[in-house]
């Protein structure tokens, strides 16, 4: 390669300009991987912690009763650690990706509620 020679470059303010809603598009996708990590780590922490404390029962709801009846057991944690660990990083990662997509991809500066 010739020093001469320009090398190629994207401009993500020209693209922007062009596409606003690729643009927007992009950056959603990107806040959505970005908000996994804090939900793995949730999940990391809520399955070794429950499972410390030994949670063994789900709330007295037909559909749990319906899991348990229905799902072979597991080797390592039992399904009511499986699924508190799940409800809650879901719930986590779920909360992040709606706020940063709202400041980051769309720039609403405005009220939860409101919008």
């Amino acid at each position: 390669m010739d020093e001469s020679e320009p090398i190629a470059r994207f401009d993500n303010h020209k693209f922007a300009r062009k596409f606003p809603e690729v643009w927007k598009f992009v950056k959603f996708a990107c806040m959505g991987v970005i908000t996994a990590i804090p939900e793995m780590a949730t999940q990391f922490l809520v399955l070794y912690g429950f499972r410390a404390l030994h949670v063994t029962t789900l709330p007295n709801f037909f559909f749990f009763n319906w899991v348990l009846n229905n799902t072979p057991p597991r080797p390592g944690f039992d399904l009511a650690v499986l699924f508190y660990a799940y409800m809650i990083s879901t719930c986590v990662g779920y909360t992040l990706g709606f706020f940063l997509n709202r400041k980051v991809s769309f720039h609403a500066d405005s009220n939860v509620a409101l919008s």
